[in-house]
């Protein structure tokens, strides 16, 4: 269920903020002409990756409340997705100039935003899921 979610979240974020997203990587849209069946499908298995190491995750802390499941979702978030998000952009910067110019990090906001919103949602679930 959540690798469908998650599918979804980036469905509906790239939308948002498609366009920004391929001006910054100099993209347009006919360059996603050939995006097919392959993509979509390494992305789902990643997903289930993701989904499943979170449910050991949450498993293994013994989380049960889908707000502290949240709270740490964002922290997860913050820990693996800014922190190495950011080391890669860094380093795609040719000059101390162009690291401290926001628009060389739109498209690692908009990437590590979107994973915000899944790791909270997967948080949330993953926590809070109840077995009757």
């Amino acid at each position: 269920m959540l690798v469908i979610v998650q599918q979804a979240v980036g469905a509906g974020w790239y939308t948002l903020f498609g366009d920004a997203w391929m001006n910054s990587l100099g993209f347009v849209i006919s360059d996603f002409d050939n995006v097919g069946s392959i993509q979509y499908g390494i992305s789902m298995v990643l997903s289930l990756i993701l989904t499943y190491g979170m449910a050991r995750f949450w498993l293994a802390l013994g989380t049960k409340d889908a707000a502290r499941g949240a709270v740490q979702g964002v922290i997860l978030w913050l820990t693996f997705i800014v922190s190495y998000q950011g080391v890669h952009t860094a380093f795609e910067q040719i000059s101390d100039a162009a690291i401290l110019d926001p628009a060389n990090w739109i498209q690692a906001g908009i990437d590590t935003g979107m994973s915000l919103v899944v790791f909270v949602l997967n948080g949330a679930v993953l926590a809070g899921w109840r077995k009757e």
